[in-house]
């Protein structure tokens, strides 16, 4: 089983002794028991994810993150 989602990403991070705004969305793949807990989370959910990010495909510039692991977070 393959499961797919996009996930928002807000937080505040330091660069520089300077505080960001960090706004972004990223494409997010998962596979096996990893799709399946993908699919029980639904819209607004607010999930740890970690992973590694690669290309979609050899002809593609955009960046998906395969998920390694997926929890809630309350």
């Amino acid at each position: 089983m393959i499961a797919e989602l996009e996930l928002d990403h807000q937080s505040s991070q330091l660069e520089a002794g300077i505080q960001r705004q960090i706004i972004c969305r990223l494409h997010v793949t998962g596979i096996a028991d990893i799709a399946k807990k993908m699919i029980s989370f639904g819209t607004g959910d607010h999930v740890k994810l970690t992973g590694f990010l690669t290309l979609k495909s050899r002809m593609s510039s955009q960046l998906v993150l395969h998920a390694n692991s997926i929890e809630a977070v309350l």
